[in-house]
């Protein structure tokens, strides 16, 4: 029996293969080998045959195969052919995997600067400012102060600056640091292009033993009386002098007289008092040759020292 059996599958196996292939021969000898051994199984008695019937039959009814596809399963030792089965139906036996496609999150970008916030540096960049690969705003020349704050943009590489990102002037003269030649001045003085403060010469002349002002010479005090309100840190000393001509004593008091009366027009032109020193000096200090009369006139001057 179980011989007849194996037999019978492995024909029938070998005509499904024979029907699926393009060789038309082996089609033919499978079929014939089938149909002898249906006659050989026509020669076994009526009661074995039954019982093998459900086994060596090739083809299920379609009643058959309905019947085992709603029980997701063939009958028991049936050989249906799958590509005998509804093509919506082929697959029904396949139970489908769900796959869980998770939510993917676009990365944060807070600001809106074109850097995720997990980059960013800045992440409170105000809208529509260009940053550089790290979400800050650039600093074009590298100052520590960011361009829409940097009122000079080109500050050299290594410059000190302030908050406006502009070179330091530490002193306020209007100098820059780099520049200064005097980083300290103080802010009642006017400087020059160097930074230092600027100076002044006064050089008055006066007649043979005279000591009044004359219209003339309150010019120049004018001008120097500008100066002084200018330049309000300066103290002033007066120095008066008189050439060789006379005594020492009353060269003395000429002198002193002189400086007075320079002292005085200074203080009606606005000067404070107290800044104004006044020195008679005599005959010393000659810068000429009082042994000339052009050498006795330039003597007989007035001269300030700015301290």
């Amino acid at each position: 029996m179980k011989k007849i059996l194996l037999v019978t599958i492995l024909t029938f196996t070998h005509l499904v293969y024979a029907a699926d292939s393009e060789d038309k021969s082996l089609l033919q000898s499978n079929t014939q080998t089938l149909a002898d051994v249906r006659a050989w199984l026509s020669s076994i008695p009526q009661s074995k045959t039954k019982q093998m019937q459900t086994v060596t039959s090739p083809v299920l009814p379609e009643k058959q195969i309905d019947e085992a596809a709603t029980n997701d399963t063939y009958p028991k030792g049936s050989t249906q052919n799958q590509a005998e089965i509804p093509q919506e139906n082929q697959y029904q036996y396949i139970q489908p995997i769900a796959i869980e496609q998770g939510i993917v999150e676009k990365p944060l970008d807070s600001d809106k600067d074109g850097v995720y916030d997990e980059f960013d540096e800045c992440p409170q960049t105000p809208l529509g400012i260009i940053v550089n690969e790290k979400g800050c705003e650039l600093d074009s020349d590298g100052d520590g102060v960011v361009d829409s704050l940097d009122n000079c943009p080109d500050t050299p590489e290594g410059t000190e600056v302030d908050e406006s990102g502009c070179e330091l002037d530490s002193d306020g003269d209007g100098v820059l640091d780099s520049l200064d030649a005097c980083p300290d001045t103080s802010e009642y003085f006017k400087v020059d292009e160097v930074g230092c403060p600027k100076t002044a010469k006064l050089e008055l002349h006066f007649a043979p033993n005279k000591y009044d002002i004359t219209d003339r010479l309150m010019v120049e005090l004018e001008e120097f009386a500008q100066f002084l309100e200018e330049n309000s840190g300066y103290q002033v000393i007066i120095y008066g002098y008189t050439d060789s001509v006379g005594t020492f004593k009353a060269n003395k008091i000429l002198s002193q007289n002189r400086a007075n009366s320079v002292k005085e027009a200074l203080i009606r032109a606005g000067i404070d008092k107290d800044r104004l020193t006044a020195v008679g000096k005599g005959e010393e200090n000659p810068e000429f040759d009082n042994m000339t009369k052009e050498g006795r006139a330039k003597n007989r001057r007035i001269e300030a020292e700015l301290l």
